[in-house]
């Protein structure tokens, strides 16, 4: 049970990383953007955007399963 919790930390910590890192992200974008930067040359930033917004759904998802998983254990377990 504790493994669990601890499992859940960790997964709620790199979930809060990748959030800041997609503010981030599409901070510097904007300016960019309104500094007139074309566009083509942010390609980069859009694809780094891509993969953690595709991490971030992947965490969250386990996320879920683990919960759940969670809250069955608890449930069986009274």
């Amino acid at each position: 049970m504790e493994h669990y919790a601890h499992v859940v930390d960790q997964i709620h910590f790199r979930i809060d990383t990748i959030k800041a890192i997609i503010k981030e992200t599409e901070i510097y974008l904007h300016k960019q953007l309104n500094g007139g930067v074309p566009i083509e040359h942010l390609s980069e930033h859009y694809s780094l955007l891509d993969t953690e917004e595709g991490r971030l759904s992947g965490l969250n998802e386990a996320l879920n399963i683990l919960q759940s998983q969670l809250l069955k254990y608890k449930s069986d377990q009274q």
